[in-house]
């Protein structure tokens, strides 16, 4: 294997796991390590131990530069974090977007929060919308975020971890966030109100560097380039390879869809539907539910096959798992549960958990009035009936699937190499085609009916 200068290191941070993957200028994938996060308890508040992801990109970083010649890196990270900087150092910890504020603070929120809108931003419960927890930790902290250096978006706090740097981009900090106005292109009114807008620093766009990081061990230097939100980074990706309009059904912990095509003034801003900033600061309509959670809950973090049997074993019987197990997504307010007879095995819970997300999925594209192609990323790319289900309620529809899983961190190398020498990555998707999987249809209606019948009573 030739190892050249070029190759990045993606530092892709989820919500429940992390991973740094090392791409070359063709796409290919030479190395990878992958961490769970560890999380401290403070006054029964959840907050990150970032030691523990530190000393990781350190000694991981360092090990790529001295085996593959790394010279490069960019961060992606899951929405809805910030850090709070000052004189060099995190001035306080970074919160866990799963804390649930006091009700005290939700309501003085509401006081003041900006319009649908104007930030394309809905109500979300926890931390979902960052602007609470900011808004939280400036009324418990009110002289520490006064006089704070900077409020960072979290790839940008791993940036300025790196090289010392601040910044901001605006995939992140336009994320549901109510902290950016979209349509006049600049911080909210809420950001003015509370002054945090002369926090943010500098704005850049994803891929640009803006410094290097100096490894202990061998001296050398590794760019460091502009970091963003993963979802964006995923539909960047897409974008790339030249798809113009498509559905974009990105996977993870979160199922967040993206659709070209539709108006962001088709937003319903009760269903969870928003409107994201893409890495060039443009509005895109996009809808989302907490699938990857949604599925450990009902299944019980079923990790192994799944055999057709029992998929039609589900689909054939009055056995219906009904929204919502989360926070946020298209059915807010109502609490999720499993109905009909008696679940035996762990597979048969995996395959209900399976046909749940097939059937969400088809509810959250109907919002998004997809009609155009569908590509399928992350990690449900991989369950094969999830893919094949959706195909059947989306028969009139072109659907891909890149079943690497790993849009994301692509998308971010791209952006990384755009500013270096370049690259040509291959198209990892392949066509779903219909299997005839057809109890599926009545199914989803059956499904749709008992959610419509129960909102009725």
């Amino acid at each position: 294997m030739t190892i050249k200068n070029d190759n990045v290191a993606v530092i892709d941070i989820g919500k429940t796991s992390a991973k740094i993957l090392v791409y070359d200028r063709n796409g290919i994938l030479l190395d990878e390590t992958r961490i769970k996060p560890k999380w401290s308890k403070y006054n029964q508040i959840s907050e990150l131990d970032v030691e523990h992801y530190w000393s990781w990109i350190n000694s991981s970083l360092e090990r790529f530069s001295n085996l593959l010649n790394v010279k490069n890196t960019i961060v992606t990270g899951h929405g809805c974090t910030f850090a709070i900087v000052r004189n060099g150092v995190l001035a306080l910890p970074i919160l866990d977007y799963e804390n649930e504020p006091p009700e005290e603070i939700k309501k003085q929120f509401e006081v003041i929060q900006p319009s649908f809108a104007e930030t394309l931003t809905p109500r979300l419960p926890m931390g979902l919308n960052y602007a609470v927890h900011i808004f939280w930790r400036h009324k418990m902290y009110p002289s520490i975020i006064e006089n704070c250096d900077a409020i960072l978006p979290y790839p940008q706090y791993w940036i300025w971890k790196l090289t010392g740097y601040l910044a901001s981009e605006i995939s992140y900090l336009g994320c549901h966030s109510f902290l950016w106005s979209p349509k006049k292109n600049q911080a909210s009114s809420l950001s003015k109100h509370l002054g945090w807008e002369r926090k943010f620093p500098k704005m850049h766009r994803a891929g640009e560097i803006l410094g290097q990081y100096k490894l202990k061990e061998n001296n050398r230097s590794i760019n460091v380039h502009n970091g963003l939100h993963d979802s964006n980074a995923n539909l960047y990706f897409y974008k790339a390879l030249g798809y113009k309009n498509f559905t974009l059904i990105s996977t993870g912990t979160w199922v967040v869809i993206f659709n070209t095509d539709t108006s962001i003034q088709k937003l319903n801003p009760d269903r969870d539907m928003l409107g994201n900033i893409t890495v060039d600061n443009q509005p895109i309509a996009t809808a989302r539910f907490m699938g990857g959670r949604d599925f450990d809950i009902i299944s019980d973090s079923y990790r192994s096959n799944i055999s057709i049997e029992s998929i039609n074993e589900i689909m054939k019987s009055d056995r219906y798992a009904l929204p919502s197990f989360t926070g946020g997504g298209p059915f807010p307010g109502r609490l999720g549960k499993v109905i009909g007879p008696e679940i035996r095995s762990a597979e048969l819970s995996a395959a209900l958990a399976t046909i749940y997300l097939v059937c969400m999925t088809k509810t959250v594209i109907d919002l998004l009035e997809s009609k155009n192609t569908i590509i399928i990323d992350g990690g449900f790319a991989n369950n094969q009936f999830y893919t094949i289900l959706l195909k059947e309620l989306c028969i009139g529809q072109n659907i891909f699937c890149n079943e690497s899983a790993e849009g994301t961190s692509l998308g971010a190398a791209i952006l990384a190499f755009e500013n270096m020498s370049g690259c040509s990555f291959s198209n990892p998707c392949t066509q779903v085609e219909p299997t005839g999987l057809k109890h599926i249809n009545k199914y989803y209606e059956t499904w749709t009916e008992l959610i419509a019948t129960e909102n009725s009573l």
